[in-house]
């Protein structure tokens, strides 16, 4: 306690004073409002000192530290007003709301008018910001990853998909027209040497086909019509499923049918795979017919109908009535009847196969000029359709 020490308003370390007055009581203090730890621990301190040293030194000693304790108690106090006085603030500006008036409803939508305008604001702004990037985007964006560019592509490339399908399929009409004429002209040919068998029949009338006269001449009007009909779908289209005849296509076709040659008596080899032949480098010199004089000299429309008029001149020479002429020809036939068993032959008539011009001539179209020409016909037509097929193929696979 004598060597108590104390610390000035200055915070300096300070000596306790030697010096004293003696015979003086120390005042008291005045008493303070509030009591902290540290007022009560400088109190303690001094009445040490005062017990140690006397009263005058003690009293001097006391007074320093209540003037240190005064000191502390007021900076503790400050702080304790400033706390005080922030939490008052803060309370006040919680409550404030509170105690208050209520906003009226004219406030509030003026408040709300406000926020939508200033979100419209800031959605334009929002809007002008995206305008913006997407134009500095599309600057440097590169040509070949832009959308018109494959907006472009994708319509090229849908126009030439249905350009391939379409394209080749023009080629379509083509090859049957084409297909149905080559099966009429390979049926001429079987035509006539049917009306040529016919005739010959109805000539010798020995029961052999197992027809009577009347079925015979029945059969030979009837392949003759059918000859006349496949002619001329052939040649000018228009029926029998030919939309288009051979007269419209194929040059080689006309000059056959209808120049002054016989390019089906050519000295040219027939290449294999029913191929025609080089007839146009390969003509005959003599185109003489004696059977018929003059018909395979203007060509082979010419011999056709010549063989048409014979086939008619024997119809009507060696034929029977048309009232009786009969359809039983067509229809299935009981096998039991005489004519499948009786066969009479009449050599008379065997000579008749020779002096009579029409039917020598028609016995003689058989395997003749005339079934060679529509056979090179045929070879004709073949290798068009054969051509267009290839065509077709190709422009498929292109």
């Amino acid at each position: 306690a004598a060597s108590a020490v104390s610390f000035g308003e200055s915070g300096v370390f300070e000596k306790p004073p030697t010096a004293h007055k003696i015979g003086k009581r120390p005042t008291r203090p005045p008493k303070l409002p509030m009591r902290t730890n540290t007022n009560e621990s400088a109190m303690s301190a001094a009445s040490a000192v005062s017990f140690a040293t006397g009263d005058d030194e003690g009293s001097q000693t006391k007074r320093k530290l209540q003037s240190v304790a005064s000191i502390t108690m007021r900076n503790s106090m400050a702080n304790m007003g400033s706390g005080m006085l922030k939490k008052s603030a803060s309370f006040k500006a919680s409550e404030a709301p509170k105690n208050g008036r209520r906003p009226s409803v004219e406030n509030a939508e003026v408040e709300q008018c406000a926020i939508k305008k200033q979100a419209t604001k800031e959605q334009e702004r929002a809007l002008e910001i995206a305008d913006v990037l997407k134009y500095k985007v599309l600057q440097h964006q590169k040509w070949y990853t832009r959308k018109q560019v494959y907006i472009g592509v994708l319509c090229f490339v849908l126009g030439l998909s249905i350009f391939t399908f379409q394209y080749p399929s023009r080629k379509v009409g083509e090859l049957v027209n084409i297909a149905a004429a080559f099966n009429l002209a390979g049926r001429r040919r079987y035509l006539v040497r049917s009306c040529a068998f016919l005739s010959r029949e109805l000539m010798l009338d020995d029961g052999t086909t197992r027809m009577t006269k009347a079925e015979i001449v029945s059969a030979l009007q009837y392949y003759l019509d059918e000859l006349v009909e496949s002619d001329k779908a052939v040649r000018l289209g228009g029926s029998m499923g030919v939309s288009t005849g051979m007269d419209y296509l194929s040059d080689k076709h006309n000059q056959i049918m209808y120049t002054k040659i016989c390019p089906w008596r050519t000295t040219a080899t027939y290449p294999p795979g029913s191929m025609p032949p080089d007839w146009q480098n390969n003509l005959p010199t003599d185109c003489s017919y004696p059977k018929r004089p003059g018909a395979a000299e203007d060509g082979l429309y010419l011999l056709i109908l010549a063989f048409i008029d014979a086939v008619k001149n024997i119809i009507r020479n060696h034929g029977v009535p048309e009232s009786e002429r009969t359809k039983s020809f067509r229809e299935p036939r009981d096998p039991n009847l005489p004519q499948y068993t009786n066969i009479t032959f009449h050599p008379e008539r065997m000579s008749l196969l020779q002096t009579d011009q029409d039917v020598a001539f028609v016995l003689d179209s058989f395997a003749g000029d005339l079934f060679k020409g529509l056979h090179l016909i045929v070879l004709e037509i073949n290798y068009t359709l054969l051509r267009t097929i290839d065509a077709a193929l190709y422009e498929n696979q292109l």
